[in-house]
């Protein structure tokens, strides 16, 4: 079959035809070329992109006439031997010192008006924003402030588990908050078991009693509710201008429209790059249920630089897995959450591939796979300085679990060969795949590593859109809960063959693979998962785990990174776990078992190798030698 070709180079002509010697400047251009050129010879179409940087403010979006021909491809792809970078920043230049601190220098630079971000680079390196010190707690233990108590309580809630009191903010006695620059741009952060939740403050007033931190509602009532955890005091406060001095990071006044940044003394930062992430996504592939976006291929791309906005003006309460409270559901029953924005979103998209390509240095999600995408595959790329979920696929809505319409469903997705490594770079309750209410998801010869939180974590309702969930033993579902005797759309998937190592580095109650709901059909096969935890390691290969009797095994669950291996939470059932390796860990294979026995007779948990080194007798290395990439 005949094959065209189109270029595209940053800074070329922008009457261009699109030949090599003529290029075309922007990927809209080329696109729209290709779908003439796809109509006139129905063949394949690659379009080379140039070495160099493409700049977005907004996403480039491909709809279902962007699609490719069946049994045709369009291919966008890099140029044989350079590395075009599509990115989210501007570039910020101009700079002048504003002080001299004792172990910092103050720079400042304008940036266009209106201009807000989360997000800044230096260097190619992540910036911190200004913050606080940061108070440690333990386990699942909430932070106790002596700097920051709640204050004015507003009455309480019954979240479904417990009665929860309610306060408007916080009582302070530190006068840096009553003169502060910009109050309503400070973040309050919480760390709190297997959680990281983001509130900002609204107003800032001064009482008899001490300085009163007010907090954004809904978002504060939200942290104070939320299933799971529930918030205290902060782990720590950030983007204060107050603390440029202090220890360094920067602050964006977006009042004056200038960015401050404290470097340490003799580094000038006239001679560094710095990059203002100022776009939240970089491409949507977006159809419709009866007619999606086709064949596609993205090769050799680089994805990077993108911010995050919602966290600092609405909130970010956490439920799990960067996965957040409706604002709008207090009842907590379970059926609705609000995803996270991601910087790449396939959304009613079939036979979509990224090969080779690599995203970095994102202030949100790397890559979303949504509303009725199937058939879509990335494979060998990199993920890695990612604030939130390297990548999610499926949905979480109760509707998503149970559609009217079988289109809806994402299924037979596939992550092949691919280096996910430092997700969750700010939001910490992040992962590096997430799969919530979809069929057939692959996760086959990967690498992850280097998470605060779990590595892989499958599924999601914790039983309550499964039949028989009114045999839990502990918080039964209320009477205004749908009760259903089908199974839901999760179920089917495949996780082999992946090397998992060093995960919940900052966070608790997580695995290497955690699973969630009853996903029958679903295999969990010779993956590789060490390097997660201190102390010492569970002798069996299975804990039961059965809350409601209390906490038998406390020596263990409390142990940092615990259970780390592979934690098969609330109602998971219907799996076949086996030939996996785990050593290094807490708990190798912990089952949570709040479900009548037959949900964790269902389960098939066998063969598996544990507390093991490569050094010891019986350590089975021709499957150890399997996991991880493979050559491509």
């Amino acid at each position: 079959m005949k094959n065209l070709n189109i270029y595209v180079a940053p800074g070329a002509n922008p009457g261009a035809t699109g030949t090599k010697e003529d290029p075309f400047s922007t990927l809209s251009a080329a696109k729209k070329k290709a779908k003439e050129l796809q109509n006139e010879f129905g063949c394949d179409i690659t379009v080379y992109l140039r070495g160099g940087e493409y700049r977005y403010q907004t996403p480039e979006i491909f709809t279902a006439e962007d699609s490719a021909m069946d049994g045709t491809k369009i291919t966008y792809q890099a140029y044989p031997g350079e590395q075009p970078f599509l990115g989210g920043a501007i570039r910020i230049s101009g700079w002048e010192k504003e002080s001299e601190e004792e172990a910092y220098t103050i720079w400042k630079a304008k940036v266009p008006e209106g201009v807000y971000s989360r997000h800044l680079y230096i260097d190619g390196q992540r910036a911190a924003r200004t913050k606080t010190g940061i108070q440690k707690n333990r386990a699942w233990e909430t932070v106790r402030s002596d700097t920051f108590q709640r204050y004015r309580k507003t009455g309480s809630h019954f979240n479904g588990e417990k009665q929860c009191d309610l306060y408007e903010g916080y009582l302070t006695q530190d006068p840096m908050f009553l003169t502060c620059r910009n109050p309503q741009d400070i973040e309050f952060v919480y760390d709190v078991g297997w959680t990281h939740s983001v509130c900002p403050v609204e107003s800032v007033t001064e009482t008899k009693e001490g300085i009163f931190l007010k907090m954004k509602q809904p978002c504060f009532k939200d942290c104070q509710i939320k299933i799971g955890m529930q918030i205290d005091g902060p782990s720590y406060v950030e983007n204060l201008y107050e603390l440029l001095g202090t220890d360094g990071g920067w602050y964006l006044d977006r009042q004056e429209s200038v960015l401050y940044v404290a470097q340490p003394k003799g580094i000038s930062i006239e001679e560094q790059t710095v990059e203002l992430p100022v776009a939240e996504q970089l491409l949507v592939v977006r159809g419709e249920k009866d007619r999606p976006v086709k064949n596609l291929v993205f090769r050799g791309l680089t994805f990077r630089y993108t911010t995050f906005l919602n966290p600092g003006v609405n909130g970010h309460p956490d439920v799990q897995a960067n996965i957040l409270k409706d604002p709008d559901d207090d009842a907590l029953t379970y059926s609705y959450f609000k995803k996270t924005q991601s910087c790449v979103v396939l959304d009613h998209a079939e036979g979509i591939i990224f090969d080779g390509c690599r995203f970095l240095h994102l202030g949100n999600g790397a890559v979303d796979i949504q509303h009725g995408s199937a058939d879509n595959r990335l494979m060998y790329c990199e993920l890695s300085d990612i604030s939130g979920n390297g990548i999610q696929a499926g949905d979480f809505q109760e509707t998503d679990a149970h559609p009217a319409d079988s289109r809806e469903i994402v299924r037979d997705n596939s992550v092949e060969n691919c280096y996910i490594h430092n997700a969750g770079a700010e939001f910490k309750g992040s992962v590096g795949i997430l799969c919530g209410y979809a069929k057939g998801l692959r996760i086959i010869h990967n690498e992850l590593c280097d998470l605060p939180y779990s590595a892989v974590s499958l599924g999601w309702g914790w039983g309550y859109v499964d039949p028989d969930s009114d045999t839990r033993y502990s918080y039964k579902p209320l009477p205004h809960f749908k009760r259903y005797k089908e199974e839901s759309v999760c179920r089917e998937h495949e996780v082999r063959g992946n090397y998992i190592h060093h995960v919940l580095t900052q966070l608790h109650d997580g695995a290497g693979i955690y699973t969630l709901g009853l996903m029958p059909g679903t295999k969990i096969m010779q993956n590789l998962i060490v390097g997660n935890y201190q102390g010492s390691s569970y002798p069996e290969e299975v804990m039961v785990h059965n809350s409601w009797k209390g906490n038998q095994d406390e020596a263990y669950t409390s142990q940092k990174g615990f259970p780390g291996g592979i934690y098969m939470d609330e109602a998971s059932g219907g799996m076949e776990v086996r030939e996996n390796i785990i050593y290094q860990t807490v708990v190798p294979i912990h089952y949570h078992n709040i479900m009548e026995e037959k949900r964790f007779r269902s389960n098939i948990i066998r063969d598996n190798t544990i507390n093991k080194k490569p050094c010891d007798h019986g350590f089975p290395h021709e499957i150890a030698a399997g996991t991880g990439i493979t050559a491509g």
